[in-house]
């Protein structure tokens, strides 16, 4: 089955039905290249966010080892 042949055939209201189905298709691909683009963005920010954990890790290391070198 071709849509747009199918469409054609049903007349009018099977030409609205192909502009309808045209815009889902355009909205679908639109979503799942949104959905791609915020799948990124969170690998980014989790592998930012592991980073900065280990930094502040560290970080409270050489602060316990100056105190106890001051101490």
């Amino acid at each position: 089955m071709n849509p747009p042949v199918e469409a054609a055939r049903a007349g009018e209201q099977g030409l609205r039905f192909a502009v309808v189905a045209g815009v889902v298709h355009t909205l679908t691909q639109r979503s799942a290249t949104a959905a791609g683009e915020i799948r990124k963005l969170i690998e980014t920010n989790t592998k930012s966010t592991n980073a900065e954990d280990i930094m502040a890790e560290r970080s409270v290391l050489t602060i316990t080892d100056i105190v106890s070198a001051v101490i």
